[in-house]
């Protein structure tokens, strides 16, 4: 937490809760709510300033936990009593142990650019689509199983808990999801909006179709939560996206949603003297509206408070065990480890705070515990949802975020809804994110087909496990990489560190080559030491990063360089450049820095690239920059490389992006980087005139004659010094291909370089996903 920030809180926390607990032990219960919802209001603001999000973690445990406890403490109703010390401490605890779990992983880096790299996502909004209409199938077919099944709908029955006698064991879970649905259709809705594409009358009715279908089900259950729970996800998502709220939009919500609750309550058979009845009002002419959530917030707390003071002994583990009880079938077996008396101030007021299961097993250490690690929980979840450009990762979000808006009315983390919530979300988000067609449908046939080795197998491939102690490595590294990118430098004087050879046998450079030095580059400062590139080439001893760039820091191969220690890094460093870092903007943005710095042109070859650009790149005109791979690439399809696209692909997406981006610009150009001269052949039919390409040689031809040729790095051109001019046409290429206004690419080694070498700024960035080989 930064310094100003964790003064702010200590000074408002402690004067609110602090005061407030005084208060309340004089008496003066109405100053004492005043003073922590007060306090809870200030400290919202604070953590809303420092992140500048509406639904900061922090911001959201600080306004609704304790405004909570100050709602409760103004004691307007018979039922409430002044809190045990206990319980005042459990209160505060848990509101510390939050705080300190949050803040522990909390990191301070830049926050990552939007633009540094992009997904496809005409992929995302097929799978997204899979998945509003395969969640809203599911649920639908379940609530009819269950109406079939039990005879009855609780909206036509006149029970007043008939909405609870609704349920099926196991398939009622699958009819609650539907509160999924609305915030999916949501994000269905964004991406569509997002990629400048209006919706057609077949996707608004998708759209509207599933999201009325989910809001049906509650109501014909007769279930205010489901109804509002889901509504109010589907809002969290949209400002998480969107970034703000308006206003109009929150009336407009506010006019449907309190016919539909009064309504719904009236369906449930409660009127206001029933109600009026058990809330025990100290003043009897209250009105029901404020009654009513006042008591739904209040006396959880003091429900709470009954634990405190009446439980006999603890539980250990079994209260907040139960979702694992529950789903592996030992509640069946052993209904002794579920059945536990429920300590309420009355017996039909039965909802409890989300501590209320961690103090029944373990105490005030319990509580505690659970705090930190719901705040660790918290922030990896909000960590994720930055870091990963999924669109499902704000769900995810946005039921974390509740949980915590919510945490005056149930024990979330000990009910098995909420896992099998998160279990679902966490489906629809492999579906959008498997790096290949069928997303998450593949999981299943590997299952299917291979058993849970065959399903678990898959998963472990996505999350790219390796053992612990290349995982330790690869961290280490990695925050090594975030101190260089905020500033951190070897020192002058620190000694040098010859790196003599990489991961492969290297002839001319290649993308794989600068990726590979950098990265033992990086290793080599974690010690320490200043890295001295000094790779030979195998026939003329060229040194072949001098070829094209000057060493780092100053470092000179022929002076005090040269008698430094040589180290081989026979194996690629555990942090390095892959196909995924593109994709994540703190990874982008640490590569962008050590390209940077790393890749600094000599004299000859800076030379040549601005000749190059000077003679191609007309002055004052926006170029898009596309690269499209062939040969090699598509010919031999490398096993755990990205597919890449064909001509045709890239084309039509060039010609979407153009008419989204630079609508009305005519005076536009593309600059086309491939190896292929049918590729260039097929650009030029598409946009005639406007094509822009650099001296180059040519592979497919030559490609295809040298039979024996597995890749295009074992073909050799008659020309003098070949491997010399091959990769200086490559590094110009890449360089190029940087400086361009946008850029549209398969996702590979080359278009990897040109985000890096461009640092984010380009006005957009288009990498295709379409899997792996």
């Amino acid at each position: 937490m930064r310094e100003k920030t964790g003064i702010s809180v200590a000074v408002i926390f402690g004067a609110g809760f602090f005061g407030a607990f005084l208060l309340s032990r004089a008496g003066v219960f109405i100053l004492s709510g005043l003073c922590l919802t007060a306090a809870a209001a200030g400290l919202y603001f604070v953590f809303y300033a420092r992140s500048g999000k509406l639904l900061d973690m922090e911001a959201l445990f600080s306004l609704f936990w304790l405004g909570g406890v100050g709602i409760s403490c103004l004691k307007l109703s018979k039922l409430a009593v002044a809190w045990a010390l206990t319980t005042w401490l459990c209160f505060g605890l848990a509101y510390v142990g939050f705080l300190l779990g949050y803040e522990l992983f909390l990191r301070r880096g830049r926050r990552p650019g939007e633009e540094a790299a992009r997904v496809d996502e005409a992929v995302w909004e097929k799978r997204l689509r899979l998945c509003l209409i395969g969640l809203t199938g599911i649920s639908l077919a379940c609530f009819l199983l269950e109406a079939a099944l039990l005879g009855f709908l609780p909206i036509l029955s006149d029970k007043p808990h008939a909405y609870s006698e609704f349920h099926i064991s196991g398939v009622h879970y699958f009819t609650v999801s539907c509160v999924l649905v609305p915030a999916l259709a949501l994000l269905y809705f964004y991406q569509e909006k997002r990629r400048g594409k209006k919706l057609s009358r077949k996707q608004w009715g998708l759209v509207g179709g599933c999201a009325g279908i989910a809001f049906l089900i509650p109501i014909l259950c007769v279930s205010r939560f489901q109804l509002i729970f889901s509504l109010a996800l589907a809002v969290m998502v949209w400002i998480q996206v969107s970034g703000k709220l308006k206003l109009k939009y929150i009336l407009i919500l506010a006019a449907v949603m309190v016919p539909l609750y009064v309504g719904l309550t009236v369906a449930r058979n409660h009127d206001v003297a029933y109600l009026n009845g058990i809330f025990e009002m100290k003043n009897e002419r209250t009105p029901i509206f404020v009654t009513q959530p006042y008591m739904y917030i209040a006396n959880n707390y003091d429900n709470f408070n009954c634990l405190v003071t009446e439980l006999p002994a603890h539980t250990y583990g079994l209260r907040m065990a139960y979702p694992l009880i529950v789903f592996s079938g030992m509640k069946f077996s052993h209904p002794e480890w579920v059945n536990f008396p429920l300590y309420v101030t009355k017996t039909e007021l039965t909802t409890v705070t989300i501590l209320y299961d961690a103090y029944y097993d373990f105490g005030v250490w319990g509580v505690f515990l659970f705090a930190f690690a719901l705040g660790l929980f918290c922030r990896c979840v909000a960590y994720l949802t930055d870091r990963l450009k999924n669109p499902v990762g704000y769900l995810f979000y946005a039921q974390a975020a509740m949980y915590l808006v919510l945490s005056f009315f149930t024990t979330w983390y000990s009910n098995p809804t909420t896992w099998f919530w998160y279990g679902v979300t966490f489906l629809c988000y492999l579906t959008v994110m498997w790096p290949g067609r069928e997303g998450a449908v593949f999981w299943v046939k590997n299952w299917l087909k291979h058993g849970p080795a065959g399903g678990f197998g898959a998963v472990y491939r996505l999350l790219r496990r390796t053992k612990v102690s290349e995982k330790a490595e690869a961290l280490r590294l990695y925050r090594e990489g975030l101190a260089y990118r905020d500033g951190k430098r070897p020192r002058e004087d620190a000694d040098f560190c010859r790196i003599t050879g990489g991961a492969y046998d290297y002839t001319f450079f290649n993308v794989c080559f600068a990726g590979d030095m950098i990265s033992a580059g990086l290793d080599v400062m974690s010690k320490g030491e200043r890295p001295l590139f000094d790779v030979r080439h195998p026939k003329t001893g060229e040194n072949l990063w001098e070829q094209f760039f000057l060493q780092p820091f100053n470092a000179d191969a022929s002076g005090p360089g040269k008698n430094a220690k040589p180290v081989s890094y026979a194996k690629r460093a555990a942090f390095h450049p892959n196909f995924l870092s593109v994709r994540d903007p703190e990874e982008c943005e640490i590569w962008s820095c050590l390209y940077r710095d790393f890749l600094r042109l000599n004299r000859e070859t800076e030379h040549y690239v601005e000749e190059e650009y000077r003679k191609i790149f007309p002055e004052g005109t926006p170029v898009l920059g596309v690269l499209c791979r062939g040969t090699d690439y598509t010919g031999t399809k490398p096993k755990n490389h990205p597919i890449q696209p064909g001509p045709e692909e890239v084309i039509e997406k060039a010609r979407e992006m153009l008419g989204a981006r630079w609508k009305g610009e005519k005076d536009f150009r593309i600059y086309l980087a491939c190896d292929e001269r049918r590729v260039e052949e097929k650009f030029r039919a598409a946009f005639p005139g406007k094509i822009l390409v650099n001296q180059r040689v040519y592979y497919d031809e030559t490609y295809r004659s040298a039979r024996d040729a597995g890749v295009i790095g074992e073909i050799h051109l008659d020309r003098e010094r070949d491997d010399y001019y091959r990769g200086l046409e490559y590094l110009s290429s890449l360089i190029l291909l940087s400086r361009c206004q946008g850029l549209i690419a398969g996702n590979c080694g080359g278009s990897n370089a040109a985000v890096y070498w461009n640092g984010g700024k380009y006005e957009f960035c288009y990498l295709f996903d379409k899997g792996f080989y």
